[in-house]
């Protein structure tokens, strides 16, 4: 799966022409993953570059420090991954793709690297308040950790509201099939947010997470970052 994408990444690429390229670098205070800490409630940087050719396809990169203070190399998340989108109109689009998740460095024992293939949609309303919903369904046959088969279900909202804010919310169940190496429950989490413009691509986020099965690592907590976008 890494392979195949870095070869089309690497085909884009050479196609820069006709294709528009973006980028963004960011910092939060925890980088929070489907409501568990990935940086052990610490600051994390982040950063991504992303391709599309003629709003359809597009294939994309994005990095973060993480820390799962186990005792291991891995320092570094690098996801690589890439799809198309259907653009049915009237507000509507689908999405189906893959994404691997890599962790340079981690000893090969843990088996933290893994690929899933997601699909999903979502339909824009338009007027004032712009409100937007949509779902999302992801697929790994081995799992991070090589915790086996999962899927993970997502449903997301999100509107303007005043003063440039933007409100946005997540829900999300993780469903765990059998375990390679140890039992895991399924588990739900969540995610409130609220975004402002401060200048041009320059935007900020305040949010709030958790999960059902709460820990020291996903408990409830709060998540600030900042993030520039350039083009």
């Amino acid at each position: 799966m890494m392979k195949v994408l870095g070869m089309a990444l690497a085909m884009l690429m050479s196609t820069s022409a006709m294709a528009e390229f973006t980028g963004n670098i960011g910092v939060t205070n925890d980088y929070v993953f489907r409501g568990e800490s990935q940086s052990n409630e610490d600051m994390a940087f982040q950063g991504g570059v992303d391709w599309t050719v003629d709003d359809r396809w597009y294939l994309g990169a994005w990095a973060s420090s993480v820390d799962f203070q186990d005792g291991d190399e891995a320092s570094v998340e690098l996801d690589v991954y890439g799809g198309y989108v259907w653009d049915m109109k009237q507000g509507t689009t689908f999405d189906v793709g893959g994404i691997y998740y890599a962790y340079p460095g981690a000893n090969s024992s843990l088996d933290y690297d893994f690929y899933e293939i997601y699909g999903g949609g979502d339909h824009n309303f338009g007027g004032t308040y712009n409100p937007t919903i949509g779902g999302k369904v992801s697929y790994s046959p081995s799992y991070f950790g090589d915790q086996g088969d999962t899927f993970y279900y997502e449903l997301t909202g999100s509107a303007d509201i005043v003063y440039g804010f933007g409100l946005n919310a997540s829900w999300g169940y993780l469903d765990f099939g059998d375990s390679k190496k140890q039992p895991r429950n399924s588990y739900t989490d969540y995610k409130v947010g609220l975004t402002k413009s401060i200048v041009e691509n320059l935007d900020a986020e305040l949010a709030y997470t958790g999960r059902n099965d709460s820990s020291s690592l996903t408990s409830d907590r709060w998540m600030a970052s900042i993030a520039y976008t350039f083009d």
